[in-house]
């Protein structure tokens, strides 16, 4: 405090109360932004050492990433390890959208793993179905098919869902459900904790198996997918190389109809360090 108002004598009641209420503010002021300073430096520190960067490198040029351990921690050390392992070498460039996405195959001695995911983080448990027509949206185009898909193994909700639908013929009663719910009937799971992110333009994300579990293969995106958010692990994104990744996307393919490219790029290398710095 300075010492210049710490040595004013104030005679009136008044003036001494709100003399206290100034220096009261002029404390809490100066503790407010001690806090500030110190705790950003530590949650910048703890997102540096959790981001490495990845070199992809394949028949055709390089792909440089930062992947982000926060996101899934699991998978994203699986990951490192099996670039560290070579365990890439050799994949190939397996699967090809124009100017959408492409797909890694998957690595060696690769399993699946439970998806890491926080509905909360993604603002999904706040995404709710506002009206009869994005309810009958659900139904036909979500819920049914996988209903379908799912046969015995569809989880209670959805039975559930699925039974007031075809009793009733009215899809009213999803009104008010929120994007977590859906997702939840529809078999993902989500745990509080990690860094989710959204699917974007250059986001590499895990090649999801069935719902609630993905695989060790990547995607790259080159056009935003919010309707993946919270279905897809996005473990992190392309720093340069994006113009490769369009450029493998539109390699001639098999079939018109296919997704599977006539002569796929092999990844011939794949180099880890970290942490990660702007």
């Amino acid at each position: 405090m300075p010492g210049n108002l710490a040595n004013v004598v104030i005679k009136s009641p008044a003036a001494r109360a709100g003399a206290g209420l100034l220096v009261g503010l002029l404390i809490l002021g100066g503790c407010a932004m001690q806090t500030r300073v110190v705790a950003d430096p530590v949650r910048t520190e703890a997102r540096r050492t959790a981001e490495f960067s990845a070199i992809v490198s394949t028949e055709r040029g390089d792909l440089s990433l930062v992947l982000d351990a926060q996101t899934a921690p699991q998978a994203v050390a699986a990951i490192r390890t099996a670039m560290q392992t070579q365990g890439y070498d050799g994949v190939t460039i397996e699967w090809i959208r124009p100017h959408t996405e492409i797909r890694t195959g998957l690595p060696r001695a690769a399993g699946n793993l439970d998806s890491e995911l926080d509905a909360v983080a993604l603002g999904l448990d706040q995404q709710r179905i506002e009206d009869a027509g994005a309810a009958m949206n659900a139904i036909q185009f979500e819920l049914e098919p996988a209903f379908v898909r799912a046969g015995a193994g569809a989880s209670v909700q959805l039975r559930e869902w699925i039974a007031t639908w075809r009793r009733d013929f009215d899809p009213g009663f999803l009104i008010g459900v929120t994007r977590q719910q859906i997702n939840e009937a529809l078999g993902y799971r989500y745990q509080a904790g990690h860094a989710s992110r959204p699917a974007r333009r250059g986001s590499v994300a895990l090649v999801q198996g069935k719902p609630g579990s993905t695989t060790l293969a990547l995607a790259i995106l080159l056009r935003d997918q919010p309707k993946r958010d919270g279905c897809w692990v996005v473990i992190g994104k392309v720093v340069s190389g994006l113009e490769l990744v369009d450029s493998l996307s539109i390699a001639p393919r098999l079939h018109p109809k296919s997704f599977e490219p006539l002569q796929p790029t092999r990844i011939t290398r794949t180099h880890v360090s970290g942490p990660h710095s702007d």
